[in-house]
C-alpha cells in the first residue's frame, strides 16, 4: 500500500492513523466523476453497545425460542468484543451475502461439521481455529483436514460458513460461548445440536444488479470487500476504497517499541537459521545440526508468539494467518485502490485531488 498525504480545510496534515488512507494505487481523486458509497458502517456507524445489545438478544432468542438451556442466562454468558479479530473493529469476512460461494472465504469462517471458528490464509488453509474460548491444536488441524490444513473446494464451500461483515463479531463471539458452554457437559456432538447446518441463508440481499452509470470514473466507497468492492472493480471498473479501520489499528501497534524489537528479533533469527542451512549444505544432518535447527525454529515461533500477543486478539495480524499471508490482505491489495478508516472519508476525500506514497511492513505502502 502507499503513503498518502492529505491536508484538511486550514492547511494542515491529517495525522495519526485513525485518520489514515492507505493506496494501493496511484488515484487521482480530481478526476473522479462520481462517489458511491455504502451505508452500514460507511455513512453510518454503531456504537460498540449495539453489538452488545445483538449477542444478548441472540442468547435469549436461543434460550426462549430455540430451547437451549437456561443456564446460559443464569450464568450470563459475556460478550467479548476482543475475542475476534482486530480488537474493538472485528476483522471478519467483510462480505455480505454474494452467489459467487467460493468468494466469502477470507477472513474468518465457521466450521459446521466441528464447530470451530476458522482463521484462513490466501492459499485457503486453515491457520489458525478455536473451538469455543480454546484453541485447537496444530496436531488436530492436521488430524481434521487430512494432513494439509485445506479443504477441496466443494468441501469447503458446503463446510465453512463465512462471518459476513462488521456486524459478525457479536455471530463469532456467541458461536465460540455456546460451544464452550456444552463443552464438559452431557453433549458428545454439540454442533449437530447447535444447528450449525442451518446457518446458510439464501442469498435474498442483494439485488438484480448495479446501477449503471455514464460517467467515466466512479469511486465506490464501502466495508463489505466482495458485495461492495471487487465486482465494482472488475465489473464495471471502478475505483474502489475499502472501510478497514482494524489497518491503522494493527500500524498503531506494529509502531511501538516493543513491537519492533519482537519484529526485528525474529528477523534476525530467521537470518541466522538460513545462514546455519546454507553452512551445512545439501548434506545429511548430524545430530548436533538438528538439535540447532530445532532450536532456533522453536525460538522464531516463540517470539511469533509474542508478536500476536502483543496484536491484543487470538488470531493475530490483519495481514498473516499464523506465519502464511492472509486471504483478506491478498484481495485487498488486489481489488481495493485506497483503504481508509470511516471518520475520514469526507473530512478527507472531497478537500484534496492529491494522493502521496510511502511504504508499509507488509509488502504494500500505506497513506498518512
Amino acid at each position: 500500500m502507499r503513503d498518502v498525504t492529505i491536508k484538511n480545510q486550514n492547511g494542515g496534515s491529517l495525522r495519526g492513523h485513525d485518520d489514515a488512507i492507505f493506496a494501493n494505487t496511484y488515484v487521482d481523486l480530481g478526476k473522479v466523476d462520481a462517489m458511491g458509497f455504502d451505508y452500514d458502517y460507511t455513512l453510518v456507524t454503531c456504537r460498540k453497545e449495539l453489538l452488545e445489545l445483538m449477542y444478548d438478544m441472540a442468547l435469549k432468542r436461543m434460550v426462549h425460542e430455540r430451547q437451549y438451556s437456561l443456564e446460559m442466562l443464569d450464568i450470563g454468558l459475556p460478550f467479548n468484543p476482543f475475542f475476534s479479530i482486530c480488537g474493538t473493529f472485528v476483522l471478519l469476512l467483510t462480505v455480505t451475502t454474494c452467489p459467487k460461494n467460493e468468494r466469502k472465504m477470507l477472513r474468518l469462517a465457521v466450521d459446521k461439521e466441528t464447530g470451530w471458528i476458522c482463521h484462513l490464509s490466501y492459499m485457503h488453509k486453515v491457520a489458525v481455529a478455536w473451538k469455543g474460548r480454546e484453541k485447537v491444536p496444530t496436531s488436530r488441524l492436521y488430524k481434521e483436514y487430512r494432513g494439509k490444513q485445506a479443504l477441496k473446494p466443494a468441501e469447503r464451500k458446503s463446510r465453512l460458513k463465512p462471518l459476513n461483515d462488521l456486524f459478525s463479531m457479536a455471530e463469532c463471539c456467541l458461536i465460540a460461548d455456546t460451544i464452550q458452554f456444552f463443552k464438559g457437559r452431557c453433549l458428545r456432538g454439540p454442533t449437530r445440536l447447535m444447528g450449525f447446518d442451518q446457518m446458510d441463508e439464501p442469498d435474498k440481499h442483494l439485488g438484480n444488479g448495479a446501477v449503471a452509470l455514464s460517467t467515466l470514473q466512479v469511486l465506490y466507497i464501502g466495508d463489505s470487500l466482495f458485495a461492495n468492492l471487487v465486482d465494482a472493480k472488475k465489473e464495471y471498473g471502478w475505483l474502489t476504497a475499502a472501510v478497514t479501520p482494524e489497518v491503522g489499528d494493527e500500524m498503531e501497534v506494529q509502531q511501538t517499541g516493543e513491537y519492533i524489537l519482537v519484529e526485528r528479533t525474529i528477523d534476525f533469527l530467521l537470518n541466522a537459521l538460513r545462514l546455519v542451512q546454507s553452512e551445512l549444505g545439501a548434506v545429511e544432518r548430524t545430530l548436533e545440526d538438528l538439535v540447532v535447527l530445532d532450536a532456533l525454529e522453536r525460538m522464531v515461533s516463540k517470539w511469533r508468539d509474542r508478536e500476536t500477543a502483543l496484536l491484543g486478539n487470538p488470531f493475530g495480524s490483519v495481514f498473516r494467518a499464523c506465519y502464511q499471508p492472509l486471504l483478506f490482505a491478498h484481495f485487498l491489495r488486489c481489488y481495493c485502490d485506497l483503504c481508509m478508516n470511516y471518520r475520514v472519508i469526507l473530512q478527507a476525500l472531497l478537500v484534496d485531488d492529491d494522493v502521496l506514497r510511502g511504504t508499509l511492513s507488509w509488502g504494500t505502502d500505506y497513506v498518512t
